[in-house]
C-alpha cells in the first residue's frame, strides 16, 4: 500500500531480515561482502565521498557516491547510470537505507527518491525488491551452521518424558516467546510448550517424533519433514514443519502441517 504522504518520485521497499543490524550492515561496509551481494565487479568504499559501483550482467554500471554513513544504522548515497536512461545520469537520484533492530532481526527500509518517470519507479521497485531479498538470504546464511543442532534439540524435546529435561532442551533452541501451532493446538512461550508436549505424550504413549531428511532454508525460515512412529517402528503420521528463526539462531515459531492419510487399499474382488 502506498503512503499518501510519500512524494510521487519515491520508491520505498521494506524487508525484515533474520540477522542482527551489524551482520546486515557488513554487506555495505565490507567490499567483498558487497560484491557477493551485488554481483561480480561491484564495489563500495564505505566512507563519506566513497564511490559505489554496481555491475550488471549487461556490462552496464550503476554508480553513486556515499553522502552519509552511520555504522549498523544508515547509509545514504547518490545513484545514477554510466550508460542508460538519459534522465538518470550519475548523481541524479538518492538512495537512503535504514536498519532498525526489531524482535527477531533487522527491519530494512530503502527509499529511492528522484525517480520522476513512472516506468523508472516501476523498474527500480522490482530491482530493489530483488536485491533486498538477496541481501536477506545472504545475511541470514549464518543460520545454516545452527539449524540442524536447533532442530535436533527441538525434536528430542518432544520425546523427553521428564519435564525438566524437556525444558532444558527447549531452552537450548527456542526463543522464550516461541510459538507452536498446528491443526490440533496453539501455544506461546516455553512454559506452555513444555506442558503441551507432555499432554501429547499422555495421549499417544510411546509415539516418537523423528525428523525426515535435510532442512531447506529460505531467508530466516526452514522447512523439514517429520514422521511419528510407534515403538515397533510403524509410521503413525507424516508431515512438514515450517520453522521461523530469530537473528540469534533460535526457533521463533514452528508451524506443523500434516500429510493427508494414504488412501485405503482397494477392496479385493470376489473370484
Amino acid at each position: 500500500m502506498m503512503d499518501e504522504n510519500q512524494p510521487l518520485d519515491v520508491v520505498e521497499v521494506r524487508i525484515t531480515i533474520a540477522a542482527r543490524p551489524e551482520t546486515v550492515f557488513a554487506y555495505f561496509r565490507e567490499p567483498a561482502a558487497f560484491e557477493r551481494w551485488m554481483g561480480s565487479g561491484s564495489s563500495i568504499v564505505a566512507s563519506p565521498g566513497g564511490q559505489v559501483r554496481v555491475a550488471y550482467p549487461t556490462g552496464d554500471f550503476a554508480v553513486g557516491m556515499i553522502q552519509e554513513i552511520v555504522p549498523d544504522q544508515r547509509i545514504v548515497m547518490t545513484w545514477g547510470y554510466e550508460r542508460g536512461p538519459s534522465e538518470l545520469p550519475p548523481g541524479s537520484t538518492r538512495v537512503e537505507i535504514t536498519l532498525t533492530p526489531v524482535e527477531g532481526g533487522t527491519r530494512v527500509v530503502l527509499r529511492h527518491s528522484g525517480l520522476r518517470a513512472a516506468e523508472a519507479r516501476r523498474n527500480h521497485r522490482a530491482g530493489w525488491r530483488y536485491y533486498l531479498a538477496s541481501l536477506s538470504h545472504l545475511a541470514s546464511s549464518a543460520l545454516d551452521a545452527v539449524v540442524d543442532r536447533a532442530l535436533d534439540a527441538y525434536v528430542e524435546a518432544w520425546g523427553a518424558v521428564d519435564a525438566a529435561q524437556r525444558r532444558r532442551l527447549l531452552e537450548q533452541c527456542c526463543d522464550p516467546k516461541g510459538v507452536f501451532r498446528d491443526a490440533m493446538g496453539y501455544v506461546e512461550g516455553l512454559d506452555d510448550l513444555v506442558d503441551y508436549i507432555g499432554t501429547a505424550q499422555r495421549f499417544s504413549p510411546g509415539v516418537k517424533l523423528v525428523r525426515n531428511g535435510p532442512a531447506a532454508r529460505s531467508h530466516g525460515f526452514v522447512s523439514h519433514g517429520w514422521r511419528m512412529t510407534q515403538p515397533d517402528g510403524a509410521i503413525v503420521m507424516t508431515g512438514t514443519n515450517t520453522v521461523e528463526f530469530t537473528g540469534d539462531g533460535r526457533i521463533r515459531s514452528v508451524t506443523g502441517f500434516w500429510d493427508p492419510p494414504p488412501p485405503p487399499p482397494p477392496a479385493s474382488s470376489a473370484q
